[in-house]
């Protein structure tokens, strides 16, 4: 990833990447750390139908990474829906070495993801 990264007090820490936000989450009390990006619907014209289905196979050789898609806003119905990335994994099955592994295959599947869309939009 080539950035330090460090927690804040609430046990949340937050970076760009590529025009991408991932956010890295520890709460105190749960032993797992989740890691999740959102891709905005509102920069690529497809159906609602046609993301779910590219969702679904937009993230190969990482079955970790979980997608899902939500609407945002008051009026959802005509908003373009939103694809969450997420991974989430236990803090104690996890080195310094393996965390990264974890955090650079989560932002290729993120970048793959936003690109695969975009070919689609096209």
């Amino acid at each position: 990833v080539g950035k330090n990264l460090g927690l804040n007090s609430d046990g949340i820490c937050a970076f760009t990447y590529e025009d991408h936000t991932i956010v890295i989450e520890v709460p105190h009390s749960v032993g797992s750390v989740f890691v999740y990006a959102s891709i905005d619907g509102r920069e690529y014209d497809i159906e609602e139908d046609s993301w779910a289905l590219l969702l679904r196979s937009a993230v190969p050789g990482n079955p970790a990474v979980c997608p899902s898609l939500e609407r945002q806003g008051t009026s959802k119905a005509n908003t373009p829906p939103t694809a969450t990335l997420s991974v989430t994994d236990r803090i104690s099955e996890l080195d310094s070495k393996s965390f990264r592994n974890v955090l650079e295959n989560f932002i290729d599947s993120v970048i793959n993801t936003a690109d695969r869309l975009r070919v689609c939009a096209a």
